[in-house]
């Protein structure tokens, strides 16, 4: 798959999800004004929908990807450094965790 591909079905999967979110908060916050529900309720509701273990695994799994995709990135970066410099130059220690 070539980058534009890739790059035209992320920005379709933000759009998506960016249009969820809206519709999301505009039903909740009808259902606030018609005095359905309250904002505590909502937070409450939040919170412990959030530590059900289906979406607790999910958001985990999520958070340790981008951690791992934010050490790749960094260390792709510091290596690049370490060879433009011809290896006098870049932190290249990333064994740390």
């Amino acid at each position: 798959m070539d980058q534009d591909k890739i790059e035209e079905g992320m920005l379709m999967a933000q759009e998506g999800m960016l249009l969820n979110r809206i519709n999301i908060q505009v039903l909740l916050q009808l259902l606030v004004e018609k005095e359905v529900i309250t904002r505590e309720e909502v937070a409450y509701k939040r919170e412990y929908v959030g530590n059900q273990p289906m979406y607790k695994n999910s958001l985990d799994g999520i958070h340790n990807l981008q951690s791992k995709n934010y050490d790749n990135q960094l260390f792709s970066c510091e290596f690049e450094k370490y060879l433009r410099s011809k290896g006098k130059d870049g932190n290249i220690d990333f064994y740390k965790r």
